[in-house]
């Protein structure tokens, strides 16, 4: 199973390249949408993460790891395929959405799959480790990269990049092996673990709310 620690390290690393994400708030402006539209997008984003979340791990469980991340690649090419077609709010909206289930079904899955795939437990807290690292340098280059190509070429090149970088870690799930055995999780666990940030929805819809109705009254 060490291709899949290897594998795991690749995937983790394009799915970091998000490219468009420093400058998705001018994105969305320069296709259209205004300051209360996009605040409403992120909104819908946060929500759908947090719903997700709850059944996230249970779905996993069931589907398993790799199909599980297969799909979860699809649903984030998909977001970034809306993203640079789209020119509608609902568009967009359905972009944030199918963003949102992407990364609710990798949260877990990710982490789940490399402890699994791996012969010796006791690395697991170093190689995670070192997996976050690499995630957080990843998403420091795209950013500073990110920038530069909205500045000097142009936005759409900074969705059409991170739509490349999303196929490419969709198409490296697809040499994945499923581990025989599975660490499972129920639906009682995973509603222990949604109740803990349901209350950051409720702030989160709070905020939205606020800001809409601030940015109505300019």
């Amino acid at each position: 199973m060490s291709r899949n620690i290897f594998l795991i390290r690749l995937i983790a690393t394009f799915e970091s390249f998000v490219f468009v994400g420093p400058v998705i708030v001018i994105y969305y402006q320069y296709k259209g949408l205004n300051l209360s539209q996009i605040l409403l997008l992120q909104f819908i984003f946060a929500v759908t993460s947090l719903i997700l979340e709850f059944p996230s791990g249970f779905f996993s469980d069931k589907l398993g790891r790799k199909k599980t991340l297969i799909l979860a690649y699809v649903l984030l090419f998909l977001s970034v395929l809306l993203l640079y077609k789209g020119s509608t709010f609902l568009t967009f909206a359905i972009a944030e959405i199918c963003f949102a289930l992407g990364y609710a079904l990798i949260s877990g899955t990710q982490e789940a799959l490399l402890h699994e795939s791996m012969s010796n437990k006791s690395r697991y807290n170093k190689i995670y480790g070192n997996l976050k690292h690499k995630i957080f340098l990843s998403i420091a280059f795209a950013g500073i990269v990110g920038g530069v190509v909205a500045k000097y070429f142009s936005l759409d090149t900074t969705v059409i990049l991170t739509l490349v970088s999303y196929g490419i870690a969709l198409g490296l799930t697809f040499f994945l092996n499923e581990p025989k055995e599975r660490n499972l999780q129920t639906l009682k666990d995973d509603y222990k673990d949604f109740k803990k940030t349901l209350i950051l929805a409720y702030v989160l819809l709070f905020l939205s709310v606020l800001l809409l109705y601030k940015g109505s009254t300019f």
